[in-house]
C-alpha cells in the first residue's frame, strides 16, 4: 500500500501548525515521561553504584542532617527514612562514613546550619483545625576533607539515594574533566543544553573543546553532540588521536536534521564522521525511525475563522521502552523519548573483537523513512507499514579501537581498552525537550548514565 500523506495547501495553516508543534514538544516530557521511584526501581543503578562508592572511599565522609524537632507527620517520616538510609550506607562504608542529626532549634544549631549553607524553609502545618506557617530546617550537608556539598532542602525522599550518592561522589572523587565539542555547529552549551551541562558540572569539570586543536590531555571523556558540520581531516585526526590515547567518546548524532520551525528535515553531510565511525565498526544510518509507540502532540487546526486544538499522533518521537535489561546503564529505565532519531547499523560488530551492548531499540512495530524526509504531523503511514522490529537506536562499545592515523609523533595504531557510546539522536538532551523538571527527566538520566559509564 502506498504511503498516504495528507496535504494542506494553506501555507499559513502549516506555519501555525508547526509553531504549535514547537510549543507542544516543549511540554512533551511533562505529559509523557513516567516518574520513577528510585528507592523501589533503583533507576541510575543506584544500589550497586552506591555500594561501590562507599566501599571505595579513601577517607572519612561526614553527613550532617538538619531537621527541626516536632515536624508534621510527613516530614517526621522523612527524618526516619534518612536515618535508615544512612545506617544502610554505614554497612558498606564502615568507619569511612559518619553522620549526625543536628538540632537547629537553639542558637548554636542555627549557627551551624547557617555555616553549612542550610536555609530555613517555610511549611504549612495543620494544627488546631487551621493551617499555620512554620520555619523549619530540612537539609543535609556532605563533608569530605575540605570539600562540601549541600542538599539545602530534602522534600522528595524518592530521590534521596541518587542525590546523596551524587553528593558523596562529588566531594570524594578526584577531579575529572569532561569535554564538550563546541566546533562543527554543535548546540550552544548555555542556550540549548544548559540543564545537561549543569548536571554534568555537578559531578565533573566540564570544558569546551574545539576539534581544530588537539583534545586537551586532561579530558577523559568527550561529548560530540549533534554536529551539523562535517569533520575536517585535521579534526578527524584529533578525534581519532583522542581515542587512540584511551579517551572515551560519547556521540549523540543526528544524521537527519529536523527543522521544527517549518516541519522539514534534511540529510546532513557528515561523510568524514561516517568514515571515522566505520573505522570503529559502527554506522549511523541516513534514516528516521518512526514507531507505533509514540507521543501525541497538540496542534492547531483552522476551520473558517476558528482555531481549535486537537491531539494527533506523532511517530517521529518514539516512546523507547526496549532496553538491554542486563546493562546497568539502562536496566531500570522505564522509557525515554528520542527525537527524529536515526537507526544504528551494528552488522560489523560481531566480528570486530569489541564488546558491545545495544542499549536501546525500537519496538516490534517500527518503520524507517529512508528518503523524502519530513517531520510533518500530517504525515501518516498505515499500520501494516510498521513492519520492522528491534531497530538499534543506542549502542555502547568497549575494547581496543583501531586507529585511522599514525605519524612519527604518535605511532600507536590501536587504543588501549576504552569506551564509545553512539546514540542516533542529539535532540534528546536539549532543554526544549526536557520540560520543567529537566534534572529528573528520564532522557537526562539516560544521558548522565552514559557519561558516568564512560567516565
Amino acid at each position: 500500500m502506498d504511503i498516504k500523506t495528507k496535504v494542506k495547501t494553506n501555507r499559513t495553516v502549516n506555519l501555525i501548525l508547526f509553531l504549535g508543534v514547537i510549543v507542544v514538544v516543549n511540554l512533551i516530557s511533562s505529559n509523557l515521561f513516567t516518574r520513577v521511584d528510585l528507592t523501589e526501581n533503583k533507576i541510575y543503578t543506584l544500589t550497586d553504584a552506591t555500594k561501590n562508592v562507599l566501599k571505595n572511599l579513601k577517607d572519612r565522609v561526614i553527613v550532617r542532617a538538619y531537621f527541626s524537632e516536632g515536624l508534621p507527620a510527613q516530614y517526621a517520616e522523612y527524618r526516619r527514612i534518612i536515618k535508615d538510609k544512612l545506617d544502610e550506607y554505614k554497612v558498606y562504608a564502615g568507619d569511612k562514613l559518619q553522620y549526625e542529626f543536628v538540632d537547629p532549634s537553639d542558637s548554636l544549631g542555627k549557627e551551624r546550619a547557617r555555616a553549612d549553607g542550610i536555609p530555613q524553609v517555610r511549611i504549612n502545618v495543620f494544627e488546631n483545625d487551621q493551617y499555620t506557617a512554620r520555619n523549619v530546617y530540612l537539609g543535609l550537608v556532605v563533608v569530605y576533607e575540605d570539600k562540601k556539598e549541600v542538599l539545602p532542602v530534602v522534600t522528595d525522599i524518592s530521590w534521596l539515594e541518587y542525590e546523596l550518592t551524587r553528593a558523596i561522589l562529588r566531594v570524594s572523587s578526584p577531579e575529572t574533566y569532561v569535554g564538550y565539542v563546541t566546533s562543527n555547529g554543535t548546540p550552544d552549551m548555555q542556550k540549548d543544553v544548559p540543564a545537561f551541562v549543569q548536571m554534568l558540572r555537578s559531578q565533573y569539570n566540564v570544558m569546551p573543546v574545539n576539534l581544530d586543536r588537539p583534545v586537551p590531555k586532561r579530558v577523559s571523556t568527550l561529548i560530540l553532540l549533534q554536529p551539523t558540520e562535517d569533520l575536517t581531516d585535521s579534526q578527524m585526526y584529533n578525534l581519532d588521536r583522542f581515542v587512540r590515547r584511551g579517551g572515551k567518546l560519547a556521540l549523540f548524532v543526528d544524521k537527519i536534521h529536523a527543522d521544527f520551525d517549518n516541519g522539514t528535515a534534511r540529510k546532513l553531510n557528515l561523510d568524514n564522521l561516517d568514515r571515522l565511525l566505520a573505522n570503529y565498526n559502527i554506522k549511523i544510518n541516513n534514516d528516521i525511525v518512526l514507531d507505533r509507540y509514540h507521543v501525541q502532540i497538540t496542534v492547531p487546526q483552522i476551520i473558517g475563522s476558528v482555531i481549535r486544538f486537537v491531539r494527533e499522533d506523532y511517530p517521529f518521537i518514539p516512546i523507547v521502552m526496549n532496553f538491554d535489561r542486563t546493562n546497568p546503564v539502562v536496566k531500570d529505565l522505564e522509557n525515554i523519548n528520542l527525537i527524529v532519531a536515526s537507526s544504528i547499523d551494528t552488522s560489523m560488530l560481531p566480528n570486530s573483537g569489541l564488546k558491545y551492548s545495544i542499549l536501546a531499540r525500537s519496538s516490534q512495530y517500527a518503520y524507517r523513512m529512508k528518503d523524502h524526509y519530513t517531520i510533518s504531523p500530517n504525515y501518516q503511514i498505515p499500520p501494516e507499514m510498521y513492519n520492522e522490529s528491534n531497530i538499534p537506536l543506542a549502542v555502547s562499545l568497549f575494547g581496543k579501537f583501531k586507529g585511522m592515523f599514525a605519524d612519527s609523533s604518535d605511532t600507536s595504531t590501536e587504543s588501549p581498552e576504552t569506551k564509545i557510546v553512539v546514540v542516533g539522536d542529539g535532540d534528546f538532551v536539549k532543554d526544549k525537550f526536557l520540560g520543567r523538571d529537566a534534572a529528573r527527566n528520564p532522557n537526562m538520566i539516560f544521558a548522565l548514565n552514559l557519561v558516568d559509564w564512560l567516565t
